[in-house]
């Protein structure tokens, strides 16, 4: 259910809520990617693990900083910069 439908139930900090539902679709990215972006963004992105997919795609596509990514994943700031760099090394090439 839409979280404006539930807008009146979500007490303290609904903006948080909410970013934590995107967080969640975005992990759910086949369905999210093949109707922005097409297949061959799905094909490449699916080689890399879950939640490095997920701190790529809010970093390039969601527009977020790195504090909120790590606040996102439960990582260190640091990690989201190192797994994102080694996210990027494991895309395969475009054709």
């Amino acid at each position: 259910m839409p979280a404006y439908v539930r807008w009146d139930r979500i007490s303290a900090a609904p903006h948080a809520r909410v970013r934590s539902l995107v967080v969640a679709e975005y992990l759910s990215w086949r369905r999210l990617f093949a109707t922005r972006t097409g297949p061959d963004v799905v094909r490449r992105l699916a080689v890399l693990p879950r939640k490095q997919r997920a701190a790529v795609v809010l970093r390039y596509y969601a527009g977020l900083p790195d504090d909120e990514i790590a606040a996102h994943l439960g990582w260190r700031e640091s990690t989201v910069n190192g797994r994102i760099a080694r996210a990027l090394a494991a895309l395969p090439a475009e054709r």
